[in-house]
C-alpha cells in the first residue's frame, strides 16, 4: 500500500534452515511495541522468598512438636540434631562399671533396684534336743558320747547308741561299759542309807546334808539338771501332794523295787527295804528343751544302795 513502509520478510534461513517460499509468505511478525520487557531479578526473588517461607514453617513446626510431645526421636529435616552415644553392651555383673564406647572415662552405672527377699535366718546350731539319726540320743548326748548324729550305731556292734547307753555301755567302744570307757563316774555316799550313782564324767556335782535331808545335784551346764536327793519315809506323803496327782508307775531297776513318775519333771524314788528312808531322782530341763532323758536313764539304772 502507498504511504505504507514495507516489512521486510523475517530471516528465517539464519541458523541455515531451508524453508519454502510459500511458507516464508505465509509468517507474520508482531510488531515491536507489543513486546514485554522482562524484569530482571523477579523470578529470583520469588524463589528466594518462597524457600524462606518452607524453612521458616519447618522450624515453627518442629518447634511446636517439641513443646506439645518433647524432643523428636531423630532426626528430622530442618530441626535439632539428636547424636546418638555407642554404649557397649554390659557383660559385667550388677553394680560394676559400665565400659563406654567413647574415649571418656568409664563412668559406673546404676545398681538395678533389687526388691529385698525375705530369707529365714538359720541358727548357729541345731537344737540340741533332736534326734537326727533316730538313735535314742538327741544332738547334746551325740556330743556328749563323741557319737555320730547321723549314724544309729556307732560302734558298729550291732546295738543302736540310745540302747547301749540306757543300759550303761559305751555307744563308740563296743564291749565297754560307759564307767569303763570313761565317759561315766560313780559318786557314793557312805552313810546310813547311803546310795551311789554314775553320770556322766565331767558335769558340776555339788553335795549337800541338812539334818536327816541329804542331796547330790548335778549340772549339765547347760540348763539341765539332775537331782538325788534322800529324804526320811515319813515326808514321802508331802512330797507326792506336793507333786500333785501325777501318774506313778511301779518298776524294778537292779533288783530293787522303785516308782517311775512320768510326766515333766520325770522322777523316780526308791524307798528302803525297812521303809525308813526314801531317795528321789528327779529331771530337771526347760519345757520342750530336755536333751539328756537317755542319760537320765543310765544315771537311774545305776542307783545302788550304799553301802
Amino acid at each position: 500500500m502507498l504511504g505504507q513502509k514495507k516489512q521486510e520478510r523475517p530471516k528465517v534461513a539464519e541458523a541455515g534452515v531451508t524453508v519454502a517460499p510459500q511458507v516464508v509468505d505465509q509468517i507474520r511478525v508482531m510488531p515491536e511495541r507489543f513486546y514485554l520487557t522482562p524484569r530482571k531479578g523477579v523470578n529470583r526473588t520469588f524463589i528466594i522468598f518462597g524457600v524462606l517461607v518452607i524453612v521458616v514453617g519447618g522450624l515453627v513446626a518442629v518447634a511446636l512438636w517439641v513443646w506439645k510431645f518433647g524432643p523428636l526421636p531423630g532426626n528430622i529435616p530442618g530441626g535439632p540434631v539428636a547424636t546418638a552415644t555407642p554404649v557397649a553392651t554390659p557383660t559385667a555383673p550388677a553394680g560394676a562399671p559400665t565400659p563406654s564406647a567413647s574415649a571418656t572415662p568409664a563412668v559406673p552405672s546404676p545398681t538395678p533396684s533389687v526388691e529385698p527377699t525375705e530369707t529365714p535366718t538359720p541358727s548357729a546350731t541345731p537344737s540340741g534336743a533332736i534326734d537326727e539319726d533316730n538313735d535314742g540320743l538327741t544332738l547334746n548326748e551325740e556330743r556328749l558320747y563323741g557319737t555320730s548324729p547321723t549314724n544309729p550305731d556307732s560302734d558298729g556292734d550291732g546295738y543302736q547308741d540310745g540302747a547301749e547307753v540306757r543300759n550303761g555301755y559305751s555307744p563308740r567302744v563296743a564291749g565297754k561299759t560307759l564307767v569303763d570307757d570313761g565317759q561315766f563316774q560313780t559318786e557314793s555316799w557312805a552313810l546310813p542309807y547311803g546310795f551311789s550313782l554314775s553320770f556322766p564324767s565331767g558335769w558340776a556335782v555339788q553335795q549337800s546334808l541338812e539334818g536327816d535331808v541329804a542331796s547330790l545335784e548335778i549340772d549339765s551346764r547347760l540348763g539341765e539338771r539332775f537331782t538325788a536327793v534322800r529324804y526320811p519315809a515319813s515326808e514321802l506323803p508331802a512330797l507326792q501332794a506336793q507333786w500333785g496327782n501325777v501318774e506313778t508307775q511301779a518298776v524294778t531297776i537292779n533288783g530293787l523295787p522303785a516308782m517311775h513318775i512320768a510326766g515333766t519333771p520325770s522322777r523316780y524314788y526308791f524307798t528302803t527295804a525297812d521303809q525308813t528312808a526314801v531317795v528321789v531322782l528327779t529331771y530337771e530341763a526347760p519345757a520342750g528343751q530336755a536333751s539328756f532323758a537317755t542319760t537320765f536313764e543310765a544315771t537311774v539304772r545305776s542307783f545302788r544302795w550304799y553301802p
